[in-house]
């Protein structure tokens, strides 16, 4: 599962959300010619819509920690191009995505998806306190639903998809429609 989910290219298979995710340009990002998607400092390029590449943010991984039967990886996301810029969040917000991968048995994997706001003191960029206090707002009333049932259809896919293999058909489509999110 761990290698399944490391290519970026796969997201295009389950992803609801995702038209493609692809790696950070070389121009801009010369770390990237080096490393694995699954390794830290890999920055990769979310994007929304195949031909309107006007919501998209940027994502790097900060953290992996891997034993006998646990895999756990923080990736920071950034640079947000969204229409959400209330209070210059797409300039200065900051989530911090948790991928758990935890062994079950020999054949079984348990991927568990998170989501939620840097702690201010941890942010890049200047955020004063209202800006941060009205972007949880709308997440935890707003988008935190969306999110979780985002998470949920990508991990069904993201399953079905490394169980069937050959035989894969989408659970949940590719939803190219905004309103289904926003």
């Amino acid at each position: 599962m761990w290698s399944y989910n490391a290519n970026d290219a796969n997201a295009k298979v389950w992803s609801v959300y995702f038209n493609e995710i692809i790696p950070y340009p070389v121009i801009e990002c010369p770390g990237n010619k080096s490393l694995l998607a699954s390794d830290i400092g890999y920055t990769r390029r979310p994007i929304r819509l195949e031909l309107d590449h006007k919501i998209w943010w940027d994502e790097i991984t900060v953290f992996v920690s891997k034993s006998a039967d646990k895999i756990y990886k923080q990736i920071l996301s950034y640079n947000f191009h969204t229409p959400f810029n209330i209070l210059n969040f797409n300039s200065k917000a900051e989530y911090l995505v948790e991928q758990i991968y935890e062994k079950m048995s020999e054949n079984e994997t348990k991927l568990t998806f998170k989501t939620g706001f840097v702690n201010k003191s941890e942010m890049r960029k200047k955020v004063y306190f209202y800006e941060l206090w009205v972007w949880k707002l709308i997440f935890n009333y707003k988008s935190k639903d969306i999110i979780e049932m985002t998470f949920d259809r990508n991990l069904k896919n993201i399953k079905a998809a490394i169980e069937l293999k050959d035989k894969y058909k989408r659970l949940f489509p590719y939803e190219p429609k905004a309103k289904a999110f926003y």
